[in-house]
């Protein structure tokens, strides 16, 4: 048997809608919203909304129920159910896994991001950003890289700004008109 466990406000609701559950595995589902208790109710899913707004309440939420769903499962249970986290929250995943294996609980994540080989990681909301990174292989000046990315010069002036105040690239040590990755010199 699966236990899954949705970060619906990280998700949405048509990962919900998506999962491949049978009639035995159990689905909590963490959200606020009315329609998606309306949403549980006809689904067989438990939703869990009673947790304060703001910033990380559902994964605080999410942890402090798994550690409770954990208590009550036997060392038998324990073995041969998997726990399931859906969430693109690595944080979160990383919480989740810990307390998983904690206490010797299988566990897998469906939405697990992959690490990035280089140490700049590549902002996921911004695609500009990543074209700007790109063309940091070597030292280049701002002109340049403006017109190797072809952005129109409000995208290319908004990502880079972003990627300096993020702190992904940076001025050359050698020379203060070239930029580089912040992981070299």
């Amino acid at each position: 048997m699966n236990i899954y466990f949705v970060d619906l406000e990280n998700v949405g609701l048509k990962t919900l809608q998506s999962l491949d559950v049978s009639f035995s595995d159990k689905v909590f589902v963490f959200s606020n919203s009315s329609d998606v208790k309306k949403y549980c109710d006809q689904s067989l899913y438990f939703c869990l909304s009673d947790y304060p707004t703001g910033s990380n309440q559902a994964d605080f939420y999410i942890i402090a129920y798994l550690s409770k769903v954990i208590e009550q499962l036997s060392k038998t249970e324990r073995l041969v159910n998997k726990l399931v986290i859906c969430t693109k929250d690595n944080s979160l995943i990383v919480a989740f896994e810990y307390q998983c294996n904690l206490n010797g609980i299988r566990c897998s994540s469906p939405f697990k991001l992959t690490k990035l080989n280089n140490v700049v990681s590549i902002s996921k909301t911004d695609p500009s950003g990543c074209v700007i990174l790109s063309l940091l292989a070597k030292p280049k000046p701002a002109t340049d890289l403006h017109i190797q990315s072809k952005l129109s010069k409000p995208d290319f002036t908004r990502a880079f700004s972003l990627l300096i105040k993020e702190e992904k690239v940076k001025r050359s040590k050698k020379s203060k008109k070239l930029w580089v990755l912040a992981s070299s010199g």
